[in-house]
Parts: C-alpha cells; sequence; structure tokens
C-alpha cells in the first residue's frame, strides 16, 4: 500500500511539476507553487518514515501536511484578507473554518469542516507529543517501549493522507487553468476511491469468513 501510494503521489505531482514552465498571472501564483512543493514533501516523508519503520514520526506529521494543504487551498481560493495573513506570515490555521470553504468551494454537504472539527485535538497530540502520541509507546501486553502501531493503523494514515493528495492535485491544476490535467487528477480520485471500496469489501468478507469459522470450530 506505501508503495503503491508513493507512486500516485508522484503521478498527482508531476501533473504540475514535471519540468512545466508556469507563467506567473496573479501574485497568488508564487505561493501557492511553495504551498504544492510543501504538500508532498511532507507526504513523501510520511510514507518514507513508514516504509522506513518510523510510524511515530509518520503521524506526527499527519497535521502539518493538512495545514500545508489548507493554506494550499487559501492561498488559491482565499479572501485577500487570509493571503495577506499567510504572506506575512500572520495566519493562524482554522481548521474548520477552511473545511467549511472546501465544502462551499465543492459545492457538497457539510463534510471536510465537520470532519476537522473533531480531530483537531488529535492532530495536535499527534505533532506535539500529547497522551496521543505518548500512549502509544506503551505496551499493555508486553510493559515494553516502542511503537505499538498495528499495520492496520498504518494503513489508516496512508488512506488518511491520499485525499488531501488528490484534492491538491484537483484545486491546483484547476487554479492554474489545466483542464486535461485536472480531468486527469478527478479521474485518479475516483479510481482510488473505488479500490479502496473494493479492498474494504474484500476485508469485510474475509472477516466474515474466519468469523464463521471460528463458529464451526466451536
Amino acid at each position: 500500500m506505501i508503495a503503491h501510494a508513493s507512486k500516485l503521489s508522484e503521478r498527482v505531482q508531476l501533473l504540475v511539476s514535471n519540468n512545466r514552465q508556469h507563467i506567473i498571472k496573479t501574485n497568488r501564483d508564487p505561493l501557492a507553487l511553495a504551498y504544492w512543493t510543501i504538500v508532498f514533501e511532507h507526504h513523501n516523508g510520511i510514507l518514507t518514515l513508514l516504509r522506513n519503520g518510523n510510524p511515530t514520526s509518520a503521524y506526527s506529521l499527519l497535521r502539518v501536511l493538512e495545514e500545508a494543504f489548507l493554506k494550499l487551498f487559501l492561498v488559491m481560493f482565499g479572501t485577500e484578507k487570509q493571503l495577506r495573513s499567510i504572506s506575512n506570515g500572520e495566519y493562524n490555521t482554522d481548521f474548520v473554518a477552511v473545511g467549511k470553504q472546501i465544502d462551499e468551494k465543492m459545492g457538497v454537504e457539510p463534510m471536510v469542516g465537520p470532519r476537522f472539527k473533531g480531530r483537531i485535538g488529535m492532530l495536535h497530540g499527534l505533532t506535539h507529543n500529547g497522551p496521543e502520541q505518548v500512549m502509544k509507546q506503551l505496551s499493555k501486553q508486553t510493559r515494553e517501549v516502542g511503537p505499538t502501531y498495528s499495520d492496520k493503523e498504518i494503513r489508516a494514515l496512508v488512506q488518511e493522507t491520499m485525499p488531501v493528495v488528490f484534492m491538491a492535485g484537483a484545486f491546483m491544476t484547476e487554479f492554474l487553468n489545466l483542464p486535461v490535467e485536472n480531468a486527469t487528477a478527478l479521474q485518479m480520485f475516483d479510481e482510488y476511491v473505488e479500490l479502496q471500496l473494493q479492498s474494504l469489501n474484500i476485508d469485510d468478507t474475509i472477516t466474515k469468513i474466519e468469523t464463521a469459522s471460528r463458529a464451526a470450530g466451536q
């Protein structure tokens, strides 16, 4: 899953970054391109850390990845006041408010905003040594100290980051008026969601088979 996510992330990044000479059309363009590179560097960092067996550090980057994406969105589509605040280094990210702006931009029912509302504390704890991070270093079973992240939690982190990558790709290609690349980003997102749904169905089937097998054995 990590290898597949890396390939997809690179493909999305190259929709904008493949030796393309960008013509600066507005005062938003340079900052947007800067945050675009930050988003993908953070994402690559998370996947690299997971690949090398460092889940604690990988999880600590989740907040900064999502914050970089939110600032990228505001630089492209936020108000002039928000743009000035980010440019001057004075902006404190309001996850819920920006999530609401994203929902409005996509024209969907409240989804991103409410999702952030219940996760801000968790994201902060994972980045700043809160209980969400510390308790994952203590094993209740063996009483040993060290990362106790399960394979399921590793997969969950990868799945958590991919929508950020695809939304960044869709928004950035729209902002830069790259219709072909925008269609590609949206298609890739749809295909990824479909693949995840298929995986969930397979996992559910396996769980049912295992449950039935255990019941038969009893």
